[in-house]
């Protein structure tokens, strides 16, 4: 799913009897340059993660699940909203523009794993992350 505020991509599961694996396109890295900062998390059952934006920052996130979750997006405005559900076991890559308020809801009973990389360095003292509960 594609629109001019985010792109959804499901990723292909490349991975044998030892298990999964997934290739990261060139095309998300382009999508954001050279990459300063990787985050990694886990969302418990029933937990979310996100209900914020980005005033300066687009970034691309991995979720890596194997049960329910839903990601929701909202302009900053509240002008464009929605969400999506996802449920069994995958791979989504997700980019998101600047000023995109987004959260991620784990609604199974396993956990889900983030990856989230950003072009810019993260620096707690002048974070650009504005809290915004759309979830």
């Amino acid at each position: 799913m594609t629109d001019q505020y985010l792109n959804i991509i499901r990723l292909k599961n490349n991975g044998d009897e030892r298990g999964y694996s997934y290739n990261i396109p060139r095309e998300a890295f382009d999508y954001i340059g050279k990459v300063e900062d990787v985050h990694l998390a886990s969302i418990d059952s029933g937990k979310i993660r996100g209900n914020h934006y980005h005033i300066d920052r687009k970034e691309f996130i991995i979720i890596l699940y194997s049960d329910s979750w839903i990601f929701a997006w909202e302009l900053k405005d509240g002008s464009v909203g929605e969400k999506k559900q996802f449920s069994g076991s995958g791979c989504i890559l997700i980019e998101i523009e600047s000023n995109v308020t987004h959260a991620i809801q784990n609604i199974g009973k396993l956990p889900i794993y983030i990856f989230a990389f950003s072009p810019n360095k993260y620096d707690p003292e002048n974070s650009d992350t504005v809290v915004k509960k759309i979830i």
